[in-house]
């Protein structure tokens, strides 16, 4: 399969199968991939290259061992969004990146699994898996610091932003071990399928990892600080004119960009003062989780349940790799109830009940800016629907409501002077319904179209009587209300035989930006259309996105950190079926 097309996209992915003996005991499966691609942000790209081997080895007609590889090397740079001057959205253009054309995110990552599944009998088989997760990370960005630049009052000067400079190595491991026993049997009319099970996972950030962070404002005596406007007198001042008000302002240890000008440039990472207290080796992070787990599945006539346990061990290694390290041990009760009832052969109800629990991400876990260690994630969900059919099966439609509690959720804290300062929130709830219909209005003319509704609210802010204005407020980037469709028709005519179009969109609503009312990006409505012809085994295809060229934001934190969606462009699609 081969694709190109806007933002000099260029994207190759081939996929082999096949037998590797005779006797078909012995097979692959080899998945290749690259990828080139700018996007219209200034100085984006990304090339990745992803290598992807499978083996499965079936030395009896009940026993299958594979082996699976996936190993994706990755240079691009990280775009940290686009900035606004003040609170004028359309101030800039959708392309404005702070980078340095210097800056470069360079990764690694593999994945390695390998499975045995043995059927003991028809209703009796044993499955267990291993996964080893890889990652390192060689980082340089220049970045905003959330915050424009001042002048010597102290006064913010819109059209500059505040410049911080990360310099990051990094390296992290998972492991995952899976054991669990499957067996059906019968009690009178009763059908069950039992499940025992096993988990562990660990996850390490080791020793040898590390981290510079340069901001601020010069100092006359040497080194960098945030600006003080009550002492002018400790740091270094130029003048800067723009539209023709020359302003004495401190020189800041990072240029400040300037949205005026767009003065995207090669840095010099050596001429910084990079901060004492920030400059500490990323913190070694250890984790792992045990967890046990039962699950019976009873069907009986038109009804199905579902009973869950699992319980798990959480285990931190708090002060890992040093001499005071110790364990902080927390364990988790999880249960999981769902039951589905057939009201006949065109409609069934279904409800379920789960709790979660999962540990913060190791990134942010090390990261000494972050102000963590963090406690990890808790959550419950409530569900009801039902899933429908009908037309034999050429139309499906489905609805659901819900009901998500989360607490301990992290959130930017929006800190002027460390852009990584994470807080906690204590709990948020989330309620909705969901719905969608799928459907061949003729056999060659299709219909999906969905529709959400999620009241995401904060319930509890947590201790500080401060952050109590954050109740009732909607979760950042959460849109009450986003729907899609799309339509693909595919001509039966002989002399149209093979072509096809397709016609679709998607709606999103406003949203707040962070934990903050007043930073909000607007809704917006895009249109998008394909076309497809296939003759043989040969298939093109031409997509056609955000037809309208509309500027619109998928997300952002505020109005320095703004993520623009991409304006009008086309993919085309060549691909080849052996």
């Amino acid at each position: 399969m081969f694709t190109t097309g806007s933002f000099n996209t260029m994207r190759v992915l081939a996929d082999f199968t096949g037998p590797m003996n005779e006797s078909k005991t012995l097979l692959y499966r080899l998945n290749l991939g690259y990828v080139n691609a700018q996007g219209f942000r200034n100085l984006q790209f990304d090339k990745n290259i992803i290598i992807a081997p499978s083996v499965s080895f079936l030395p009896t007609d009940k026993t299958r061992i594979n082996f699976d590889l996936v190993y994706n090397k990755s240079n691009s740079r990280l775009d940290r969004g686009q900035s606004v001057v003040g609170n004028d959205l359309y101030s800039s253009s959708i392309a404005t990146s702070l980078n340095a054309v210097n800056d470069y995110l360079n990764e690694e990552t593999y994945l390695i699994t390998t499975s045995l599944n043995h059927q003991f009998s028809q209703n009796t088989s044993f499955n267990m898996a291993y996964l080893r997760t890889g990652y390192s990370e060689d980082l340089l960005e220049h970045r905003s610091s959330n915050v424009n630049g001042v002048d010597s009052a102290g006064i913010a000067i819109p059209n500059l932003v505040g410049r911080q400079v990360f310099v990051r190595q990094t390296k992290s491991f998972m492991d995952n071990v899976s054991l669990f026993f499957n067996h059906n049997f019968n009690t009178g009319r009763a059908e069950h399928k039992l499940v025992i099970g096993y988990d562990y996972i660990q996850s390490s950030t080791p020793k040898g990892s590390g981290q510079q962070t340069a901001n601020g404002y010069l100092l006359k005596a040497g080194g960098a600080a945030a600006y003080n406007a009550r002492r002018p007198d400790l740091y270094q001042f130029y003048n800067y004119t723009s539209n023709g008000v020359t302003r004495s302002i401190p020189k800041p240890n990072i240029s400040h960009y300037d949205l005026t000008l767009q003065n995207n440039q090669l840095e010099d990472p050596s001429k910084y003062i990079y901060n004492v207290v920030a400059n500490a080796a990323t913190t070694p992070v250890f984790y792992s989780l045990h967890g046990l787990y039962v699950q019976e599945q009873v069907k009986l006539d038109r009804l199905q349940l579902l009973l869950g346990l699992r319980y798990d061990t959480y285990i931190d290694k708090k002060g890992y790799t040093t001499t005071a390290e110790n364990n902080v041990t927390q364990h988790a009760l999880l249960p999981r109830i769902g039951a589905v009832f057939t009201v006949n052969r065109n409609i069934n109800l279904y409800g379920t009940y789960t709790k979660g629990y999962n540990p913060q991400d190791a990134t942010v876990q090390s990261d000494p800016l972050s102000g963590g260690p963090f406690d990890p994630i808790r959550s419950s969900l409530t569900e009801f629907g039902l899933k429908t059919e009908w037309l034999d099966g050429r139309l499906t439609a489905n609805a659901s409501i819900y009901d998500i509690t989360q607490s301990n959720t992290l959130y930017s804290a929006n800190a002027v002077d460390n852009p990584n300062l994470m807080m906690q929130i204590g709990q948020e709830r989330a309620k909705g319904v969901e719905f969608d219909v799928t459907g061949n209005i003729l056999p060659n003319w299709n219909l999906i179209v969905t529709y959400s509704y999620n009241d995401a609210k904060i319930t509890d802010a947590g201790s500080r009587a401060a952050d109590q204005v954050l109740v009732n407020m909607q979760k950042p980037n959460a849109p009450k209300n986003q729907g899609s469709f799309w339509t693909k028709y595919t001509f039966v005519n002989q002399n149209l035989k093979g072509l096809g179009i397709g016609l679709g969109g998607n709606y999103v609503a406003e949203r707040n930006l962070s934990l903050n009312n007043t930073q909000t990006i607007p809704a917006y409505m895009l249109l998008n259309a394909a076309l497809y012809y296939r003759i043989e085994k040969f298939q093109f295809q031409v997509n056609l996105n955000n037809l309208g060229n509309k500027t619109y934001w998928v997300g952002g934190y505020d109005y320095l950190r703004l993520f623009p969606g991409a304006p009008r462009n086309f993919m085309a699609t060549v691909s080849y079926t052996f």
